[in-house]
């Protein structure tokens, strides 16, 4: 029940739209909270690879020294 919920609310685009609010006005905690939620909703509809783009990208961007966390 919890996953087709957040299933339908993912496919919204809320994570993306805060991503893109976020690059818009150079808000760093907010860009890195909507890339990880971006990954979360792709991790938990099933696009592993959409996952990945956004958990390498929150890596490369806000980790840079600390690779394989993401």
């Amino acid at each position: 029940m919890k996953i087709a919920v957040f299933g339908a609310s993912g496919r919204t685009g809320r994570p993306f739209v805060e991503q893109a609010l976020a690059e818009r006005y150079e808000e760093p905690e907010v860009r890195k909270n909507a890339l990880y939620l971006a990954g979360e909703a792709a991790f938990l509809e099933g696009d592993s690879e959409a996952a990945s783009g956004h958990f390498s990208e929150l890596e490369q961007s806000f980790f840079p020294d600390h690779p394989g966390i993401g």
